[in-house]
């Protein structure tokens, strides 16, 4: 099974200073409910332009561990990490994936006008099925790489 979450596009640039952790948190005890180690865990985040809000993939994770941080943790009671070697964050310099949301079928669609839906609709985590699992790997391998990503 695999996932999609989405992360604050203000999160991301603010992780890509130090580098990226391999790691995610959410209130959402979906996040573990919803998962198993070895898990795919792909990362979108949206961005607005002028032509409204595109959506990027920004990481495609492995999920390797299921932890809990502190009940006052500031992003959230569940995390989980994933396996550095396998796992991958994205270039913001990358098409955006608005375009091929429509092909995935585990998720709503919104019309063309209407992509800052996707962002609210994203925030609920989303358990992906094996087509649109597939779908989204042939498009994280063509996508290039972030140079922040931290060597563990």
């Amino acid at each position: 099974m695999s996932i999609l979450i989405y992360w604050k596009y203000d999160n991301y640039i603010s992780d890509n200073v130090d580098g990226f952790g391999y790691a995610f948190n959410s209130n959402q005890s979906r996040l573990h409910s919803a998962t198993e180690i070895g898990d795919d865990v792909f990362v979108v985040g949206g961005i607005k332009k002028k032509s409204g809000l595109e959506i990027y993939l920004l990481a495609h994770m492995i999920l390797e561990e299921k932890a809990f941080n502190p009940p006052d943790h500031v992003y959230g009671r569940y995390r989980i990490e994933a396996d550095h070697k396998k796992s991958k964050y994205f270039s913001l310099d990358a098409e955006p994936i608005t375009p091929y949301l429509s092909e995935l079928t585990s998720i709503n669609h919104f019309a063309d006008d209407q992509t800052h839906k996707y962002a609210q609709a994203f925030q609920t985590i989303r358990v992906l099925n094996e087509a649109d699992t597939l779908r989204l790997k042939e498009i994280a391998e063509k996508l290039p790489l972030n140079v922040k990503m931290r060597k563990v």
